[in-house]
């Protein structure tokens, strides 16, 4: 899942910090996820979970709509298709 970092490079400090400023949680889902592969110009890849695109995610033990700090509890991650 690609997330816009925006200078210290830690792309779950930065979602905390996106909403320590109010931004409601689901929107930093969003904001880290399909805008970010959008600016990026790879959201025909990238950034939703849907048939044909590129598999990164978190499978997470809590929920991350709740309170983005949750990114942090992953069991299992997906990177290109892949468990690790």
């Amino acid at each position: 899942m690609p997330i816009a970092v925006a200078g210290n490079g830690d792309p779950l400090r930065e979602a905390e910090l996106l909403a320590d400023a109010g931004i409601p949680p689901l929107d930093v889902i969003v904001a880290a996820t399909v805008n970010s592969a959008r600016a990026l110009g790879q959201a025909a890849e990238r950034g939703a979970i849907q048939p044909g695109k590129r598999a990164d995610l978190l499978l997470l033990t809590a929920n991350p709509g709740e309170d983005v700090r949750n990114l942090h509890k992953a069991e299992r991650r997906m990177e290109n298709g892949e468990w690790r």
